[in-house]
Formats: C-alpha cells, sequence, structure tokens
C-alpha cells in the first residue's frame, strides 16, 4: 500500500478504494490490476468551453464496440439532458442554450460503470 504520508486533501491513497479517481488535472488508478489497466475504459475526458453560453463540447471515450448515455444533471440531481452515444464518436455538442444559468453534472453511464461526473457551468 501507499505511504500514509502521501496525503491528497484529507485522506491518504491508503484509504481509497479499488477505481478510478480524476484529481484536478492528474488522472489516478488505484488497485486494478493491470488487466484491467489495459482495457479501454468509457471515460468523460474534457468539457470546452467551459464556463458555456450556447454550446459545450463533451469529449470522451468508449471502450470499441460498446454504447453509453451522457447524461447532464442539476445541482439537485434532477436529469436536465440524456445523449445516447457510440464508440465510433469522440465528443458531442451539447446545446446549453435554453438552459438556466448554473452549475451541471455530465457523467457517462455504461454497461459496465458510471464515471465521475465533470462540473459544467452555463452563464
Amino acid at each position: 500500500m501507499g505511504n500514509p504520508n502521501d496525503k491528497v486533501g484529507s485522506f491518504t491513497v491508503d484509504s481509497l478504494k479499488k477505481g478510478e479517481y480524476v484529481l484536478g488535472y492528474l488522472d489516478y488508478t488505484v488497485g486494478l490490476n493491470s488487466e484491467t489497466t489495459n482495457k479501454s475504459l468509457a471515460k468523460v475526458i474534457s468539457v470546452a468551453p467551459n464556463p458555456a453560453k450556447h454550446t459545450c463540447r463533451i469529449n470522451f471515450s468508449l471502450p470499441e464496440r460498446s454504447n453509453a448515455i451522457i447524461q447532464l444533471c442539476n445541482v439537485k440531481g434532477e436529469v436536465v439532458d440524456q445523449v445516447v452515444v457510440y464508440s465510433h464518436q469522440e465528443f458531442i455538442d451539447w446545446d446549453c442554450s435554453g438552459k438556466p444559468a448554473g452549475t451541471y453534472l455530465c457523467s457517462m453511464i455504461s454497461k459496465h460503470a458510471s464515471t465521475e461526473a465533470i462540473k459544467i457551468v452555463v452563464n
């Protein structure tokens, strides 16, 4: 296990559960074996521009021959939009022009797992 002095925020590496973590600009994978690590994972990579006014591009990756849903929720957890995406796609352009200004959470839901949410701010 990691050194108890390797603190990130208010937790140590030893206290993390098995899974993927995105902390700031660095992507950490904890407790996954090499077989799992080498597979392509469903993942929202980035959103730009952010903050957005009319549209923003959501970049993602999916394992070959898989589908997923990009789900956008408001901070109350209410689903405000869902888009089906396919492995041959690398991005979608989300039209947020009709959405109220505020913070939205973007996540990907696939057959195998849900990804961590990325924050999108709409002006």
